[in-house]
């Protein structure tokens, strides 16, 4: 097992001195900022976001210009921006200049309720990695090297919390084709294992397709029961994994050329997966209430649908998207049965893509990263 234990950046020394002299509520604790700090790498890439106990946002991201894992944390202000502080996690020049090579891709960022923050990301050279802070401090552990003639695995990683607040990693292994899953197992071990494999296909000349999921891989856990959307290449379809590990109900929820960018919301009773069909360049959702599913086409303008976030709210179901055509991002709200859609960034800025949301401060927030200006994009519903 390859284990680090690494302080990145003057922010992370800041913030492991002053939680040596307080009795801080939680570990991302750090000085209040005067003005949002100055960050001129190209960063925001596979954005995922999150909630400290504080009330602070959270966000691991894809720094393009170092090929490397950052990390930030937003103080919302009274207006509603975002000041931003950033930590170097992986992948930067040790104090040698020494490059440990392309990593922090894919990923996916959950917050333990005490404030520690996990993290899995995707290394080029083919394995999945989680990094942990705690106080301050990161640790860097290996998930998974992957296996086979030409080992890749750790694409399209999606982390959860278990009940313990133990990580759960669902990711496609892609030098198998195969969807898998990683628990950690103790204190910088984990164990994965396959969890769908899918079947052989053949194109229109009779040649046989290897089979290809996992893909678009999300991981959500609610109330003990886990559920893990993704994309089945070969068929082109939505699938679902449910229930425990070791366990899983399998459904196949529609086919044709769908099934690209899932995320999901359930209350237990309802579960929603909103995702691209990409045959149609369409938004679409799928609703089970019970044992039955229904689809719904929310969005068919041209080019939509892409890096879906659902949400729900007192005011109905909300779905945050892509806008391909004019490379904005969009948001569909129900109301009355129906969906209406609008624009809710890009009108100056190339946005919509590796969206996120998280409530906090009594409302919701939306992120993407910003093609134009090369950084995270943030703002208030």
């Amino acid at each position: 097992m390859t284990h680090r234990v690494l302080f990145h950046s003057l922010a992370a020394l800041a913030t492991s001195a002053l939680l040596a002299g307080c009795n801080c509520r939680n570990d991302v604790n750090y000085t209040p900022l005067t003005a949002p700090e100055a960050l001129v790498n190209d960063h925001g890439q596979w954005l995922s976001m999150g909630v400290a106990p504080d009330g602070r946002l959270v966000t691991s991201y894809y720094d393009r210009d170092r090929g490397a894992l950052g990390f930030g944390i937003g103080e919302v202000r009274n207006d509603g921006e975002v000041w931003w502080t950033h930590e170097q996690v992986d992948g930067y020049p040790d104090s040698q200049g020494l490059d440990p090579g392309d990593l922090g891709l894919h990923t996916s960022l959950a917050v333990v309720d005490n404030g520690d923050v996990w993290v899995a990301y995707y290394s080029t050279q083919g394995q999945l990695w989680a990094a942990l802070r705690q106080g301050g401090v990161w640790t860097l552990e290996r998930v998974d090297a992957g296996d086979g003639i030409n080992p890749d695995a750790g694409r399209w990683a999606s982390l959860a919390l278990d009940a313990d607040n133990s990580p759960v990693i669902a990711y496609q292994d892609t030098g198998n084709g195969t969807l898998k899953v990683a628990r950690r197992t103790g204190d910088d071990t984990w164990s994965s294992e396959v969890a769908f494999e899918g079947e052989d296909g053949t194109d229109e000349a009779g040649a046989t397709i290897d089979a290809n999921v996992g893909s678009y891989a999300r991981l959500m856990i609610e109330d003990g029961t886990e559920y893990i959307a993704f994309h089945d290449a070969v068929r082109g379809s939505l699938e679902l994994l449910e229930g425990f590990p070791g366990a899983y109900t399998h459904t196949t929820v529609e086919t044709g050329g769908v099934g690209q960018w899932p995320s999901m919301w359930t209350d237990g009773t309802t579960l929603l997966i909103a995702y691209h069909n990409m045959a149609e360049q369409d938004l679409e959702l799928a609703r089970r209430d019970g044992a039955s599913w229904q689809t719904f086409s929310v969005d068919t303008d041209a080019y939509v649908g892409a890096d879906t976030e659902v949400f729900r709210d007192t005011e109905g179901i909300g779905i945050v998207y892509f806008d391909g055509q004019f490379n904005d991002m969009r948001i569909a709200r129900e109301a009355g049965g129906s969906f209406t859609t609008e624009s809710i960034g890009g009108e100056s800025q190339a946005l919509g893509y590796h969206n996120e949301i998280a409530y906090t401060e009594g409302q919701w927030f939306v992120a993407s990263y910003d093609y134009t200006n090369r950084n995270i994009f943030t703002r208030p519903l």
